[in-house]
């Protein structure tokens, strides 16, 4: 599979492809972004609204951070062309956990209404 395609109708130039992996905070799900999305699709991004593990209907027992990184981690290894990881209130600390696991795999870390935690916390 190509890593590029063509986002501007004007331009014979490939674009690689971007793509925008969100994370919601506490309690909140993949649903949260639906009137994000929309925006971002109509720039060319390629977006993957995350429902963490234990949020997704499975319940909560036994789910922990690393659980969560986990499988942001592993949804941005997947993925083919440039990537954001954006990650609102909590889903902060899951989007930090994953670029420190695999810096080279994200282009940016975007924190909406969020921040890196200190060292430690």
């Amino acid at each position: 599979m190509s890593n590029l395609v063509t986002t501007d109708p004007k331009s014979t130039e490939p674009q690689p492809k971007t793509h925008a992996v969100l994370v919601a905070g506490f309690w909140l799900g993949g649903w949260a972004w639906r009137d994000v999305e929309p925006p971002l699709q109509a720039a060319g991004i390629i977006t993957h609204a995350v429902t963490l593990p234990g949020l997704d209907g499975s319940g909560t027992d036994g789910v922990v951070l690393e659980d969560h990184i986990s499988a942001v981690s592993s949804l941005a290894e997947g993925l083919d062309g440039d990537v954001v990881l954006v990650g609102h209130s909590a889903g902060g600390a899951v989007v930090q956990g994953a670029i420190d696991r695999r810096p080279y795999r994200a282009r940016r870390v975007v924190y909406v209404d969020s921040g890196p935690l200190l060292d430690g916390v």
